[in-house]
């Protein structure tokens, strides 16, 4: 149940991304807001997918790179960083908000409600301060898929008249898409899983060997959801009609 309940949340989501794409950067933006919110609501529930433990909101904040990843490739670099930055202070605000509120004392009749808001957000400081570390991991997302589309532009230029299936490789416009997004994407969402549990586990008696293997695995698995949603980027390509909408895409 929980694997057909995963498929059809991934898919739902990435299809409500689509779907915002087509209506504009504002859409973007309010979604990826929303998605954050969420993840942060359901990060502290685990769940069995394919016989592997994760958190059920890996598969909700892997969308907000599926978003810069739109964002990126048809609106531009400068708009990919605002969203980061705009994640960011979404995330920092909600936990300033929900810290404040913890700090009342509630009547007999709102003890349960705090006692719940205390259970989903109840974080020590040290995993709130590796979460914003870990937040480089976007601007990283964005920053290698700069640099390979600038690269990739320069050598698919320098072999434009080549017949070669290497120059037909780099001139190929689908798998030069592809390439780019889910490249960055791999290198943000790794950065963002060393950074954060390195310096959630700091100093609490967690052998290397168990580091290691928690950063190891996370990491395939973000990797593995990254490649899920290959088929909708070429949906976004082929049927949204984006580029006609969009201007910057290179800025």
């Amino acid at each position: 149940m929980n694997e057909l309940s995963a498929v059809l949340s991934f898919i739902g989501l990435a299809l409500l991304v689509l779907v915002a794409a087509r209506l504009g950067k504002t859409a973007l933006f309010v979604l990826s807001s929303t998605f954050i919110i969420v993840s942060n609501i359901t990060v502290q529930m685990p769940v069995t997918v394919f016989g592997v433990d994760i958190s059920w909101a890996i598969i909700i904040y892997s969308m907000v790179y599926f978003i810069t990843d739109i964002l990126c490739e048809y609106h531009g670099k400068t708009s990919g960083y605002r969203l980061a930055a705009t994640n960011l202070a979404v995330q920092v605000i909600l936990w300033a908000y929900v810290w404040a509120s913890l700090q009342v004392i509630p009547v007999d009749a709102g003890k349960d409600v705090y006692q719940t808001m205390q259970k989903l957000f109840g974080t020590t400081a040290q995993i709130t301060f590796a979460a914003v570390v870990a937040s480089a991991g976007p601007f990283l997302d964005i920053y290698v898929f700069s640099w390979i589309r600038h690269k990739w532009d320069l050598i698919a230029h320098r072999h434009i008249n080549e017949k070669t299936a290497l120059s037909s490789l780099f001139q190929n416009r689908l798998f030069s898409l592809v390439a780019r997004n889910k490249l960055s994407t791999f290198a943000g969402q790794i950065l963002n899983t060393v950074i954060f549990f390195s310096l959630a586990l700091f100093d609490t008696g967690t052998p290397t060997e168990t580091l290691v293997s928690i950063i190891a695995s996370a990491s395939v698995i973000k990797v593995v959801i990254a490649m899920a949603d290959i088929p909708f980027l070429l949906a976004a390509e082929r049927f949204l009609d984006l580029r006609k909408h969009a201007s910057g895409a290179h800025l």
